[in-house]
């Protein structure tokens, strides 16, 4: 299901209400049939540059449907690719689908088709995307980088990343953080060519940047 929310569901004093019983929930939407068991997880969604539009990638339905985030419909406008996972849209009307059968394919919002001649093969599959304020587009994993307007991912070639990377977030800086599913944080130069591993004591995956620059993570662990 795909969920609207636009307030936090708390009440002063009362604490988090049941869920479907509090005044967050404007609308649900089935997004795909399927049998019990083989349903998607719906592992990414992006808002589309004007934020009216929401695509939401179905890994097991091998599709990315859109849907109208006002009304919560589907819009009839979806894109079939094998295996889609993370999602980004880059402002320049693009959105970026991540695939885990290795594929990053770059699909205009305007029409919404893949065309193997733009799609680009990482190295392995991708789990995650992220924008960097420059414009250059991150994957992982192993971690790469596309250059705004590039048509090559650059792809670091060394033997520091022995753990899948879950998060990745990209500093005002330029420099690159992942985490995995261990006991470490990266930091990579934007150009992929140095990094540095810090030893943080539990298992960090979502990773997040405030405005004041500080790095968050939510870990698995206490």
């Amino acid at each position: 299901q795909a969920v609207r929310c636009q307030r936090n569901g708390f009440r002063v004093g009362a604490g988090a209400l049941p869920w479907g019983d509090d005044e967050c929930v404007d609308w649900r939407l089935e997004l795909e049939e399927c049998a019990e068991g083989a349903c998607s997880d719906a592992p990414s969604m992006a808002l589309a540059d004007d934020g009216a539009t929401l695509w939401v990638s179905l890994e097991e339905a091998d599709r990315v449907v859109e849907v109208d985030t006002a009304t919560g419909a589907l819009t009839g406008r979806s894109v079939d690719v094998e295996s889609p996972r993370p999602l980004a849209t880059d402002g320049q009307g693009t959105l970026w689908i991540g695939g885990m059968n290795g594929w990053l394919h770059p699909v205009p919002l305007q029409e919404p088709v893949t065309d193997e001649d733009d799609d680009l093969l990482a190295a392995s599959g991708i789990g995650v995307l992220e924008l960097a304020p420059d414009g250059s587009l991150y994957t992982a994993s192993p971690p790469a980088r596309l250059e705004p307007g590039g048509d090559a991912l650059l792809t670091f070639q060394g033997d520091d990343t022995p753990h899948a990377i879950l998060g990745l977030v990209a500093d005002v800086g330029g420099d690159l953080w992942a985490s995995y599913d261990f006991e470490t944080l990266s930091r990579w130069s934007p150009d992929l060519d140095e990094v540095d591993t810090f030893t943080v004591g539990s298992s960090p995956q979502t990773l997040a940047l405030d405005r004041d620059g500080m790095l968050w993570a939510a870990t698995d662990a206490p």
